[in-house]
């Protein structure tokens, strides 16, 4: 029998993509070694972290879905996760999480003292200060120092109802060895290992709530084995169990076996090479898209459909379109909305096009916008300016590499987002060419004069809103019809919300193969 000498990676469930890597990379100062995708799931980031290479037993993986719910910690899953950090180090950790605005408390455990937090998701983490860890590995390019920066795992704790069958594959099938016991707490050592990833901890609670799966939790823990000799010997022993295992699976950074032990909990038994290097130099690892060989032709689709992962991306959905002869829709909310808001119109009023649909990056009271306002209908121009050039950048490199879309760019924008449709036209004449203003103002006038010769232009006004300034949309439709603008204007019989007559003018208007006539 050939022992598991430590563990080699875990992998969790996150919500927002962003949001984790701000935590993980900017916060805990874990380096980020590898952007691909899940195999699976090609629509999902998986996002690796680790030392300064993604050395084994330093990897803490993720698959952000922010739509799921958020999950329970509980038996039957590993319930936390712990890291080594040096002698002395907890304290300016606890003062560090204290100023980004998070709660943690110190303990003792097995003689070692500890640091329990969560992440953004709520998933359990531990620090453990350990004798000799400022010896080991770290990310030397990262924002925490030498004498306090994480090097690799400590353990992993495992929750049980009941332990005994667990216990049993731990120690006769993996070759762990049982190295003390504190209440509850049994601690399991790798056999003939060193740190990082030395320990898996069994908790035993008969009347532990059972774990459901979802943000926040740990999908599986995977063991190290040198090669795949030691996997198939591993495998043999895991199906003499007997238990369920994969065959050999191709990760493109390790081979893989998976197998559920009898607690419920899914263990992969993962090689130690070929390594995060096999793709990307090590002073490079993290900085581009990674794809397995699969997904490779369908690289411009998933570079749409994914999330924004740095600032100057914006939080958004992708639709691909549905039929040959589209184009696309820029969907762009009113205040308070987000990605998902304007969705539905969009399928409504232009079905089978593809659907861009960006989230407002201003927070204001707790509701997304895409630019700031100083006073209500006072519009903090110079941000506009600047958060306009970083959406059309945006939307540029969102494209970049997709397949033409016949119909063009149709700019569908309601509220705040019909004024930043505006100021696109304005600020970046030729990235739209048709657009569909629904309550919109005057947000901006340009200093330079944009030719918008041709344009078709709809502006759907309320004729008791009472939200919008009647002379500010006089003065938008005044300026794009001085910039050649096609402008066509119906003031329907509504407040600021939208009507059905709406959705029925807007798809009559993007159907349209000619210029909007005006009225």
């Amino acid at each position: 029998m050939k022992p598991t000498p430590g563990i080699h990676h875990i992998t969790a469930i996150a919500g927002t993509a962003r949001q984790n890597l701000l935590f993980y990379r900017d916060l805990l100062g874990l380096r980020f070694i590898k952007k691909t995708v899940n195999f699976d799931d090609p629509t999902t980031y998986h996002l690796y972290y680790g030392d300064e290479a993604g050395n084994p037993g330093t990897i803490l993986t993720f698959f952000p879905w922010e739509k799921m719910r958020r999950g329970r910690v509980g038996a039957g899953q590993i319930s936390a996760v712990a890291f080594n950090v040096p002698t002395g180090a907890l304290p300016f950790w606890a003062a560090r999480l204290e100023t980004a605005g998070l709660k943690s408390r110190t303990l003792e455990r097995f003689g070692e003292h500890l640091l329990q937090l969560q992440d953004p998701d709520g998933l359990p983490l531990e620090l453990a200060e350990i004798a000799d860890a400022e010896r080991m590995p770290f990310w030397h390019g990262g924002p925490v120092a030498h004498d306090e920066a994480i090097r690799g795992f400590h353990s992993a704790t495992a929750l049980y109802r009941h332990a005994a069958d667990s216990t049993s594959l731990l120690t006769e099938v993996l070759g762990m060895q049982a190295a003390g016991t504190e209440g509850e707490r049994t601690r399991y050592r790798m056999a003939d290992a060193t740190p990082p990833g030395l320990f898996l901890d069994i908790v035993e609670d008969p009347s532990a709530e059972r774990g459901a799966q979802g943000t926040g939790t740990i999908h599986h823990i995977a063991f190290r084995l040198a090669d795949h000799e030691a996997q198939q010997d591993l495998r043999r022993r895991v199906a003499d169990v007997p238990l369920h295992v994969t065959p050999m699976i191709d990760r493109t950074y390790f081979q893989s076996i998976y197998f559920r032990e009898a607690g419920g909990i899914l263990f992969e038994a993962a090689t130690d090479g070929p390594g995060f290097t096999v793709d990307e130099p090590l002073e490079a690892l993290g900085t581009s898209l990674k794809l397995p060989p699969q997904h490779e032709p369908h690289r411009a689709e998933i570079e749409l459909a994914l999330p924004a992962l740095t600032g100057d991306e914006f939080h958004h959905v992708f639709l691909p379109a549905e039929r040959d002869d589209a184009g696309l829709v820029l969907a762009l909310h009113g205040t308070g909305g987000d990605e998902n808001d304007l969705l539905p119109l969009a399928r409504k009023t232009a079905p089978g096009y593809a659907v861009l649909s960006p989230r407002g990056q201003v927070d204001e009271n707790g509701m997304n916008r895409f630019f700031r306002r100083l006073h209500l209908n006072v519009f903090d121009e110079e941000d506009l300016v600047k958060r306009t050039s970083d959406l059309a950048d945006f939307i540029v490199r969102r494209l970049a590499g997709a397949p033409p879309f016949q119909r063009g760019l149709v700019g569908l924008g309601y509220s705040n987002g019909a004024n930043m449709a505006a100021s696109l036209l304005f600020l970046h004449p030729g990235l739209l060419q048709r657009a569909v203003l629904i309550r919109p103002m005057l947000p901006l006038v340009p200093k330079v004069a944009p030719d918008l010769s041709g344009v078709p232009v709809l502006i759907l006004a309320g004729e008791h809103d009472r939200m919008i300034p009647p002379d500010s949309t006089q003065r938008l439709i005044q300026s794009l019809t001085q910039f050649g603008a096609d402008v066509r204007v119906l003031m329907l019989d509504a407040g600021h919300e939208m009507t059905q007559q709406d959705v029925r003018e807007a798809a009559a208007f993007i159907s349209a193969k000619g210029s909007a006539a005006s009225d």
